[in-house]
């Protein structure tokens, strides 16, 4: 079964699920959540031969089959935590966000002022919501 195919066949489920009312959305849903987790983990089982293969190719970004490729380089990240000073802060930025996040409930529940053992007021951290999403198991 070719690309266009699959695609084609999902876009079905969601024009019968939105457009025709004909077949529940839930279990649609399941379904294409389903699709997805197998799909990537195919990806998953293919992406390194896939790279051994982009790389016989000259240059980062070629052409291939009709579609352009580039092979991007993994992302660069740092580890502070050899750093005591950098530690130490940490720990002192992780207490903050605590208090604050205490602050935050505490407004809540209508107690609009926080204070630290020290009697200092403490800013309430701003909350923010995620949306919401449907979880299948």
């Amino acid at each position: 079964m070719n690309a266009q195919l699959i695609i084609s066949h999902l876009q079905g489920i969601v024009r019968r699920v939105n457009d025709f009312g004909n077949e529940d959305a839930l279990v649609a849903l399941a379904d294409l959540k389903s699709i997805k987790a197998a799909a990537e983990e195919a990806i998953g089982e293919i992406e390194e031969t896939a790279m051994i293969e982009a790389r016989k190719h000259p240059g980062k970004t070629f052409e291939w089959k009709g579609m352009t490729w580039t092979i991007v380089d993994g992302k660069r990240n740092y580890d502070y935590s050899g750093n005591p000073d950098w530690v130490i802060k940490k720990l002192e930025l992780d207490a903050i966000q605590d208090r604050m996040k205490v602050a935050a409930a505490a407004q809540e529940k209508g107690i609009l002022h926080q204070a630290d053992a020290d009697g200092a007021e403490v800013a309430a951290a701003r909350v923010t919501f995620s949306k919401p999403y449907l979880k299948v198991g």
